[in-house]
C-alpha cells in the first residue's frame, strides 16, 4: 500500500503528539499545560489529515458495485 506525502506528515505529527505528550512533560514538567495543549493540537491536525484524505475514499460506492 502506498500512501501519499501528506498521509505521511500525518504519521509524523502522531509520532511527535506522542513524544510531546510523554518526554516533554517527563523532561520539563513545569510545561505541562503547555505540553497537553501542543500535543493536542497535533492529534487535531493529524486526525483532520487522516479525515481529509480518506473521508471521500470511505464515503463513495464501491468500484465493483457490490454493497458495503
Amino acid at each position: 500500500m502506498k500512501v501519499g506525502r501528506i498521509v505521511v506528515i500525518a504519521f509524523v505529527l502522531m509520532v511527535a503528539c506522542v513524544l510531546t505528550r510523554t518526554l516533554l512533560i517527563m523532561l520539563f514538567p513545569a510545561m505541562v499545560i503547555n505540553g497537553y495543549v501542543l500535543s493536542a493540537v497535533l492529534w487535531t491536525l493529524a486526525f483532520g489529515i487522516f479525515t481529509i484524505v480518506y473521508f471521500p475514499i470511505l464515503t463513495k460506492p464501491r468500484l465493483d458495485g457490490r454493497p458495503g
